[in-house]
Formats: C-alpha cells, structure tokens, sequence
C-alpha cells in the first residue's frame, strides 16, 4: 500500500499487488481525501475474497456514492 500527497490538499491511497520478485503485477486506487472542502472521497473495505471500494461526491444536491466491488485473480490482477 502507497500514500501519497498530489499537491497540498489531495491525498491518495493505493493498493499494489506485487509478485515474489517485487514486479508490480495491477494497482488500484483504495482511497482518496480532498481536504479543501471535502466534497470528494473514496474510502475501502479490505475483505480475505474481495475488496469494497466507496466513492462520494457530496458536490451535488443529493449526495452521491458508487460502490464498487474487486475480486483479486489468480494472476494477482484486480477486476471488478
């Protein structure tokens, strides 16, 4: 897992599957905060078969969530 800033008020979070000689083998974005005013944010749910991952938008009228669920194949690839 990698976090990282992308300026001063965007933090991201990533996940990286690796393989046993430490080569990337897929990425996924698990979570992000803007603290500027806080209208965007992706939070995860780590689970042993899948990962849950939340995406808010809270820049419209009515608050806004995708959901989206990723299983991990046998190749270490995350696919939804």
């Amino acid at each position: 897992m990698v976090s990282y800033y992308d300026g001063e008020h965007e933090l991201y979070t990533t996940l990286l599957n690796v393989d046993g000689n430490n080569k990337i083998i897929d990425q996924l974005e698990i979570a992000y905060d803007e603290i500027a005013e806080s209208a965007l944010r992706k939070s995860s749910t780590i689970n042993k078969d899948k990962i849950i991952v939340e995406d808010w938008n809270f820049f419209r009228e009515e608050n806004q969530k995708i959901t989206k669920t990723y299983f991990v194949t046998s190749e270490g690839k995350f696919r939804n």
